[in-house]
Formats: structure tokens, C-alpha cells, sequence
């Protein structure tokens, strides 16, 4: 090619106010077909980092079971999940490398270090449903901590993937009970305000609240709930309204004292509250 004469590579790849908005740099023709194979290559690597087989379900059965307070207990949970391939690779191995158990709002407070793992071969397009059965041994601490909650309740959970989706994490819900749950109940429940007295005719704007002195035997998880009724403009039946409604695990049987939210302030002469149990 004679001197100061330019190939339309060469002027594609030198212009950039000839192709506005792209990006140029100064390349000799001899190098065009090496970037041209270079940018095949590059186009072919993002390209099959979009996935085409994913994890798209999971459950848990049971959905909850009971552990003891008293001793190391163990249950029995099954894992399912459902991994669908579109195109290659059809093979995975899905794994899930620990347990966990889970309280709300306050995180792990214990491992289960044991993998689960297995090969799922699928020929694409198409779906394969994956099991998993688990004997899981929960310590005794750990249940204790469960059962000094007010709900008595907390999870145990575990996060699967198969290399290429997001991983799926189904949690089974554990409820602590102890050696007592057989004879749980609730004996007797008093009523009563704040000052001791049974019945209270408040001021105006009054704030006060209801307690509750429950007797029980056993151990268990109890539902509580508080309700409250102003009189009707004229004579009739009072018509409860909740107020507050909350669980409350119960352990070896004794009394407890349950306290209602503020009640809402007066503005006639009587409130009536009323508790209530499950």
C-alpha cells in the first residue's frame, strides 16, 4: 500500500468523530483479524455466563416439629428442591454444606457441619426433582435457648445450590417443649389492674393497663390474647375488640404474670378488659 494512503480498517478503527459514542484505538490492518478473533472469543465468554439450568424451587417436610428441653433430641426433616435445565451443561452437583440453626431476629446460634450432596444429570431441556432426608441432632443448650424465647419457637435451616442460580434456603420451624408437655395446661387466671383493684372507674385520659396472674402445670407453648370493650351508647352487649395477641412458651408449671399493652384511654366512665387463652 503506498505511503499516507490508509485501509478502511485502519480509518475505522483511527475516527472516532466519524463513529460518535465508540470507542477507537490506533491498530495497524496487519492486527485486525487477530482483534477480530479476540472480540469472537470475548463475545462467546460473556455469552455463556448467562445460566441455563437453576434451582427453581424448594420445600420442607415437615414444615415443624417439636424438640425436647430436657435432652438431646434428633427429628427427621426432608429437603426437596425441583432444578430445571434449558441447555448445557445438564450436569450439577447440588450441595449444601452446613445447617444452621436459626432464632428470630438474633441469627445462628448453632451448626449442623455435615454436607449433603448429590449429582443431578438432567438431559435438556427439562426438570429433576432432588431429595434429601436428614437426621439432624440438636443439642441440648441449643434447645434451652429456644425454649427461654417467648414464642418457644426458632428454625433450622440450610441454603442449597447447584453452581449456577441463587442458592434456595427452606427452613423447618422447631418448637421447644419439655418432659411435662403431656400434662400442659392452664389451671386458673386472675384479672386484675395495676393498683390490685378488680374494678376501675378511670379519669379522663387515664392511662393503665391489665394484669393477668396465670397458673399452669406442665410445659408448653400457650396463644394468649387480650381484648377490650367500651359500654355501648345503649344497653346491650358489649362487643370485644383484640387488643393484643401473643404466644408464650410455659416451662414446668407454676405461675406467670402477664401484663397488657396500655389500655386506650377512657373517655367514659368504665373499660372492661378481658383475657383470654388457647
Amino acid at each position: 500500500m503506498a505511503r499516507g494512503t490508509k485501509s478502511l480498517a485502519d480509518c475505522y478503527l483511527r475516527r472516532p468523530s466519524a463513529f460518535k459514542g465508540h470507542w477507537s484505538i490506533p491498530v495497524s490492518p496487519q492486527r485486525v483479524g487477530a482483534l477480530l478473533i479476540v472480540w469472537i472469543a470475548l463475545v462467546l465468554c460473556i455469552s455463556g455466563t448467562a445460566s441455563k439450568a437453576d434451582l427453581t424451587s424448594s420445600s420442607v417436610s415437615p414444615s415443624s416439629t417439636t424438640i425436647s428441653v430436657s435432652s438431646a433430641s434428633s427429628f427427621t426433616v426432608t429437603w426437596t428442591l425441583v432444578r430445571t435445565v434449558s441447555a448445557t451443561p445438564p450436569n450439577a452437583l447440588v450441595t449444601s454444606t452446613q445447617g444452621v440453626f436459626l432464632l428470630p431476629s438474633r441469627g445462628v446460634i448453632g451448626f449442623v457441619n455435615t454436607t449433603l450432596s448429590r449429582l443431578s444429570s438432567i438431559t435438556p431441556p427439562g426438570t429433576e426433582t432432588i431429595i434429601f432426608v436428614e437426621t439432624v441432632l440438636v443439642p441440648r443448650d441449643v434447645a434451652f435457648r429456644i425454649a427461654k424465647l417467648e414464642t418457644g419457637t426458632a428454625g433450622y435451616g440450610r441454603s442449597f445450590t447447584d453452581g449456577a442460580g441463587s442458592p434456595l434456603s427452606p427452613t423447618i420451624s422447631l418448637i421447644a417443649v419439655g418432659a411435662g408437655a403431656a400434662n400442659f395446661g392452664i389451671r386458673r387466671i386472675e384479672l386484675r389492674f395495676e393498683d390490685d383493684s378488680r374494678v376501675k372507674t378511670p379519669l379522663k385520659d387515664d392511662r393503665f393497663r391489665a394484669l393477668a396472674l396465670v397458673n399452669f402445670t406442665g410445659t408448653g407453648i400457650a396463644q394468649f390474647e387480650w381484648q377490650i370493650a367500651e359500654p355501648p351508647a345503649t344497653s346491650g352487649i358489649l362487643r370485644f375488640r383484640p387488643l393484643r395477641n401473643f404466644t408464650r412458651s410455659l416451662s414446668g408449671g407454676g405461675g406467670i404474670t402477664l401484663e397488657s399493652p396500655y389500655l386506650p384511654r377512657a373517655h367514659s366512665q368504665k373499660v372492661y378488659a378481658v383475657f383470654g387463652f388457647e
